[in-house]
């Protein structure tokens, strides 16, 4: 089973917008240790998962096992599908007949 927390970790730290050395200082580590995390040249001891867990409010299974830049991604996907069926409900028949008529159009 892969392991994801090194590419989680970098994912996370980048979304919180934070430098590696504000995300040491958070997790109570040196910004150096965060780097080697996040290269994989160095494994974070089990306190340190559970760390990084409690701050970013995640089960180690997810920070470990889990591609968030993923499921981040899938969760984008759905929600954008949610929006357009939302907006496709309030068309007329004839006007949802005519965006898929346009939208088989545009795929051929």
């Amino acid at each position: 089973m892969k392991n994801y927390f090194s590419e989680n970790l970098r994912y996370l730290r980048k979304q919180y917008k934070m430098t590696q050395a504000e995300l040491g200082k958070a997790l109570g580590v040196s910004n150096s240790a965060v780097s080697c995390w996040e290269r994989e040249t160095r494994e974070p001891a089990f306190k340190e998962v559970a760390t990084v867990c409690k701050y970013f409010g995640l089960t180690p299974e997810m920070l470990c096992y889990t591609s968030l830049e993923l499921e981040s991604r899938k969760l984008e996907d759905v929600q954008l599908y949610i929006e357009l069926e939302q907006l496709f409900k309030q068309l007329t028949a004839d006007q949802q007949t005519a965006i898929i008529t346009t939208m088989k159009a545009m795929v051929k």
